[in-house]
C-alpha cells in the first residue's frame, strides 16, 4: 500500500480533532497496518506535528502539537500536493512567457525538462488518488 497524503491527513485529523494526544495508541486506532501507522508518525515526529519517542513497538503515546492543528486548518497533506503540482503548472506558463527570449534549443530543452517533471507528479498524484 501507498502511503498517500489522503492517508497522512486522515491519521493526522484523527489526532488533531479526536482528543487523541496523551492518549496510548496503536495502529488498530487508525485502521492501517502498524508499518504504515509507524512510518506516518515518524514523519509527522520529523516536522514537528507530534512529539514522541517510541515507535518500535505497537504501541505510542503521542503529544500533538500546536503546529499540528494549524497543518490541518490550512489543508494538510493533500493540500501541500496541490500546492506543489500547480507550482509546477505555474513554472510551465512563466517559462513559456520567455519563449522568445531564449535561444530556440534551450528553451526547449528547458520546456521538455518541466513538462516531464510535470507528466510525472500528475501520474504519481493520480496513482495515489485512486488507493
Amino acid at each position: 500500500m501507498i502511503i498517500t497524503p489522503a492517508i497522512k491527513d486522515d491519521i493526522l485529523n484523527r489526532l488533531v480533532n479526536n482528543g487523541l494526544s496523551g492518549q496510548t495508541i496503536t495502529s488498530k486506532t487508525f485502521e492501517y497496518d502498524y508499518l504504515i501507522v509507524q512510518s506516518i508518525l515518524r514523519q509527522f515526529s520529523k516536522r514537528g506535528l507530534i512529539n514522541s519517542h517510541d515507535f518500535s513497538g505497537l504501541r505510542y503515546r503521542v503529544q500533538v502539537e500546536l503546529d499540528a492543528h494549524d497543518f490541518v486548518n490550512r489543508g494538510g497533506f493533500t493540500f501541500e500536493e496541490e500546492v506543489f503540482r500547480n507550482n509546477f503548472t505555474k513554472l510551465e506558463l512563466e517559462l513559456a512567457k520567455l519563449e522568445g527570449e531564449l535561444p530556440k534549443e534551450r528553451f526547449n530543452n528547458i520546456m521538455n525538462l518541466v513538462s516531464t517533471i510535470s507528466a510525472a507528479v500528475s501520474a504519481y498524484s493520480s496513482f495515489n488518488s485512486g488507493s
